[in-house]
């Protein structure tokens, strides 16, 4: 499969190239940016690989498929774009700014025929895979409860405007690491850290609380701003409890994403991230949002 890359900035160089160039099935085909500095960036990091201008020009190349890692705002235009260019599509998450906007997005790729895929990595991460396995295997019983805190120790990268903000990062990953295990949500509880920051105002940090409709409770905190860094899950079964703690994310090999994606391509099979998931995941960021408006529980239907 023949793929290219809209955007080159620490999304495109760090968590997409080098799993697009190690993944098999794949060849990366270019990389859309304008800006002289990364496309400098690119030529040293990936000489064999050209730049383009726009997404066209990219298309025009020959692809058959593309990452769409620009900054949130624009992710909506360009997917939509790349839809109207017959290319199936890899969106870095958030891939939408709410579930009305991601409905929008499925259903086009859905009209379409193509196969729209959201970028949810952190489900390779190696503690949320041992996590996985210990679920797997039956030894934590029924579970009760799931604990879940990515911090990190750096308040001056706080971006302000729409779609940016701690909770649209990070808690994309959060909430989607809740919903694939333990599986749809039917109430939550939100509370965001907010800051103001030159671009707009933005959130440096959440406390989320899901019930699941599964009888799970997940809670789900991270921070930009306690002066801490540290990862950490916790899950109490009736037979058992799963511990993971380490200073940084453990990164898994995000490789398998994109070789998974190619194989939904090459099949006509669902991706990785299916746009169904994706959706649920925007809904509930959705439902922190009011909830943190309204101070009050948030019931989805």
């Amino acid at each position: 499969m023949r793929l290219g890359i809209v955007g080159y900035g620490l999304g495109g160089r760090v968590f997409h190239a080098p799993y697009v160039t190690a993944a098999t099935g794949i060849e990366l085909v270019g990389v859309v940016t304008r800006d002289q500095a990364r496309r400098d960036q690119l030529r040293e990091d990936l000489p064999h690989v050209p730049a383009f201008d726009t997404l066209a020009d990219l298309a025009r190349a020959g692809v058959d498929a593309v990452t769409i890692t620009t900054p949130p705002p624009t992710r909506e235009e360009l997917v939509l774009e790349a839809v109207s260019l017959g290319l199936h599509v890899v969106a870095d998450k958030p891939f939408a700014p709410d579930s009305e906007t991601a409905e929008r997005l499925r259903s086009a790729a859905d009209e379409a025929g193509l196969i729209l895929d959201v970028f949810h990595n952190r489900r390779l991460d190696e503690d949320f895979l041992r996590l996985r396995e210990s679920l797997d295997s039956g030894a934590l019983g029924r579970v009760r409860r799931f604990h879940n805190r990515f911090d990190l120790d750096d308040p001056g990268t706080i971006v302000g405007g729409p779609g940016n903000g701690l909770l649209s990062d990070l808690g994309s990953h959060l909430v989607d690491q809740a919903m694939f295990l333990f599986g749809p949500v039917e109430s939550v509880f939100g509370r965001l850290d907010p800051r103001d920051t030159p671009e707009g105002p933005s959130d440096g940090g959440f406390v989320i609380t899901l019930q699941h409709v599964s009888g799970v409770d997940s809670h789900l905190t991270a921070s930009r701003v306690h002066h801490m860094a540290g990862r950490s899950m916790r899950v109490y079964g009736d037979g058992g409890a799963f511990e993971a703690n380490s200073r940084e994310a453990l990164l898994g090999d995000y490789s398998e994403h994109y070789a998974a994606f190619a194989t939904a391509v090459r099949n006509r099979t669902q991706p990785p991230v299916t746009p169904g998931e994706a959706v649920a995941v925007i809904t509930v960021l959705d439902a922190v949002r009011e909830s943190h408006a309204s101070g009050q529980v948030v019931r989805l239907p």
